[in-house]
């Protein structure tokens, strides 16, 4: 999949799925492989355009925090089929009209026959632009649109929002079942106090984003993946109350294997269940005792529920 990251033509003719699919949840990608499915039926290009920052900050909105960083964003739409994805700055088109998005970007730069977009999609200056909009536009230039309906997961549309709502109550499972990929925190590994290490089980230290949704303060089911490998894992999100932290960070002990120094090198850790909250030990060993219940108890819940995360 191509990455794109200014307004360029692709140099064949496309479909688009708009927004900012934060999260790539399910309802996202309805929309995604509806405009697949039509660049494979029609002989065209599959393009996504998305932006490299979440649009409310340029908009006077409420800031949000991400469920998704750009990379894993991207690898979630070439995973799905995605022949390119335009992440592009915001700020470039901030002050387009919604006629100028669509007739200048869209049909004259893009080349784009069919657009796709979600049932809420707002675009051009302002976020004025609404669908009927869109849909006039496209019906004055002879482009298709197809307006996707939403997804519901338990009687309630699937967002963004509601998935930030699960994530810091710890309802993993309702998250990922509506994402319909696991939760990931995606990031480069820090050096550590390797006090794990000292106490039987080295563990993947990596900063909480300050720009990523937190996820409820405990220990978490979780899967390592590194290399196109995935090793099971157990995860403490949080501030590390026994023997303290800088700010919030998830530590990951992928049991019953040496990866050796990671240090430095992306990691992605997905998280698949809730275990318990995060806890304040009265002693390193009390720590170490909890920790090692912990990971049998973890070891059992994928022998048992999950270990068609990690294959056979």
């Amino acid at each position: 999949m191509k990455i794109i990251n200014k307004i360029t033509s692709l140099g064949s003719p496309a479909t688009v799925a708009l927004g900012f699919f934060d999260g790539v949840h399910l309802g996202h990608q309805k929309v995604i492989t509806s405009a697949i499915k039509c660049a494979k039926k029609n002989n065209l290009k599959s393009v996504v355009l998305t932006f490299d920052k979440s649009p409310s900050i340029f908009l006077n909105l409420p800031e949000k925090e991400l469920i998704t960083e750009n990379q894993e964003k991207c690898e979630l739409f070439e995973e799905l089929g995605v022949d390119a994805t335009y992440l592009l700055p915001f700020e470039e088109l901030i002050d387009l009209t919604p006629d100028d998005f669509v007739k200048k970007i869209l049909i004259k730069t893009l080349n784009v026959k069919h657009i796709f977009c979600g049932f809420n999609y707002r675009f051009g200056k302002d976020g004025k632009g609404t669908c009927e909009d869109l849909a006039r536009i496209c019906n004055e230039c002879g482009i298709e649109l197809t307006i996707v309906a939403p997804v519901s997961y338990d009687g309630e549309i699937i967002s963004s929002s509601r998935i930030r709502v699960a994530l810091e109550k710890g309802d993993i499972l309702s998250a990922n079942a509506m994402l319909g990929h696991p939760v990931a925190i995606d990031a480069r590994v820090n050096t550590g106090r390797k006090l794990g290490k000292r106490l039987g089980f080295p563990t993947v230290n990596q900063n909480m984003s300050k720009s990523h949704v937190l996820p409820l303060f405990g220990v978490y089911a979780s899967v390592l993946v590194y290399k196109d490998k995935k090793y099971p894992a157990i995860t403490n999100i949080g501030i590390k109350p026994t023997v303290g932290a800088d700010g919030p960070v998830a530590e990951t002990w992928a049991f019953d294997t040496d990866l050796g120094s990671l240090y430095n090198k992306r990691v992605l850790v997905q998280l698949i269940d809730f275990v318990r909250m995060e806890k304040k030990f009265s002693s390193l060993d009390e720590l170490k005792a909890n920790v090692i219940s912990d990971a049998e108890n973890v070891k059992k819940m994928f022998k048992e529920h999950y270990y068609h995360y990690i294959g056979d």
